[in-house]
């Protein structure tokens, strides 16, 4: 099950970092992470801490509840 909701974040990053027309490389400059770790996320192979989501949420101008949706 965790699994699943990793897949759906990351889904979800990728589609708002693409909505906002941000590179991995340019998300990953603007929040300090790596751009492989970016990716891991993305794909849903890394679990996301609490306060990765609240990085990149503040990143990318959405509420943290689109991650999820």
């Amino acid at each position: 099950m965790a699994d699943d909701i990793d897949a759906r974040i990351g889904r979800n990053l990728r589609a708002m970092r693409m909505d906002a027309a941000l590179t991995v490389d340019a998300l990953a400059t603007r929040t300090g992470l790596q751009p492989a770790v970016l990716a891991l996320y993305e794909a849903g192979r890394r679990h996301m801490p609490v306060e990765v989501l609240t990085q990149l949420a503040a990143a990318l101008d959405r509420p943290i509840a689109d991650f999820f949706g």
